[in-house]
């Protein structure tokens, strides 16, 4: 599923999405993570990103530091007989977002899951809390509820539930 951090770019960062990166990321995952997570052998453990370091919030606030504080995220594949492949996110993630001389600890736990179908078509959905890094300043948001993501550029297609300027928060 996706993750939360990524590299610097300038697209937005879904925090369980950058389409494109973690669809790559996922099929690298499920090729290379060989240890099975709780005597489950179809779970695995979902490795943390990498911290998320920049004007996350606008130059005007400096740097901000996002950083996976706690990463206990695992992920489930399931291949149907028509070739449809969905991997499922569950677990809790919890990121610390650092910056302006405040700290911000959010519950980004999701759960989420990307369907990828046999003629190409990538679905991404998010539920529960999910961070999202509009990158390279155009804030830090937290979603709690459903949040469907365009996975053409990794941007929110629609959402429903709250939303949480983080930004805002570190003000």
């Amino acid at each position: 599923m996706p993750r939360r951090k990524h590299s610097w770019s300038e697209m937005s960062v879904l925090s369980k999405s950058l389409a494109a990166t973690v669809v790559a990321l996922v099929l690298g995952l499920s090729a290379s993570v060989g240890a099975s997570a709780s005597g489950n052998p179809d779970r695995q453990l979902f490795p943390p990103p990498p911290d998320l370091v920049g004007p996350l919030c606008g130059a005007s606030m400096g740097t901000i530091v996002a950083h996976v504080s706690v990463d206990r995220e695992y992920i489930k594949t399931y291949v149907s007989s028509n070739g449809t492949t969905k991997y499922e996110v569950n677990g809790t993630q919890i990121d610390t977002i650092t910056g302006n001389g405040k700290t911000v600890t959010i519950n980004a736990s999701g759960p989420g899951s990307i369907t990828i179908f046999p003629d190409g078509t990538v679905v991404q959905v998010l539920q529960g809390h999910t961070s999202y890094f509009n990158t390279p300043d155009k804030g830090i948001f937290l979603f709690d509820g459903l949040v469907v993501v365009d996975t053409s550029n990794g941007t929110i297609a629609s959402h429903n539930g709250h939303v949480t300027d983080v930004c805002a928060l570190l003000r």
